[in-house]
């Protein structure tokens, strides 16, 4: 017999919305094209295509590229949205919302006391794996 493994995916449906049960995410939204431009970063227990849909209906982004990341169940998902976000600054990476507002120290200043090893080993994986994919 052919091992499946991640050829198979379940979700749920929960008060009209899909979710992966024990699974959640941290995503980022990119520009499509040569400028790579990151546009959102969010934390979701939704599956993050039906994350995507709920933005959609806020407005049209533009044409973007999502990536996602399951978040370990050591990691919080908004400690790890936060950490990300953090990271991206210090990278001088610039962070836009769809509407184009650039999000100040009120959103990405939060102080966040100790990080984990597991934070902040995620966030840096995420880093450089978002560092090695092209935008189609």
């Amino acid at each position: 017999m052919t091992n499946l493994g991640d050829k198979v995916h379940s979700f749920s449906i929960r008060d009209r919305e899909v979710v992966t049960p024990g699974l959640t995410w941290v995503y980022v939204w990119r520009s499509a094209g040569p400028d790579n431009q990151i546009v959102r970063v969010g934390a979701t227990w939704l599956h993050p295509a039906a994350r995507a849909v709920k933005h959609l209906t806020n407005g049209d982004p533009g044409n973007v590229e999502v990536i996602a990341f399951v978040v370990p169940a050591d990691v919080d998902r908004g400690r790890a949205k936060d950490l990300l976000v953090r990271a991206f600054m210090e990278r001088g990476w610039v962070y836009l919302d769809p509407g184009g507002v650039q999000l100040g120290s009120t959103h990405v200043g939060k102080e966040v006391d100790t990080i984990s090893s597991h934070e902040t080993a995620f966030v840096d994986f995420l880093v450089g794996h978002l560092m090695t994919i092209e935008t189609v």
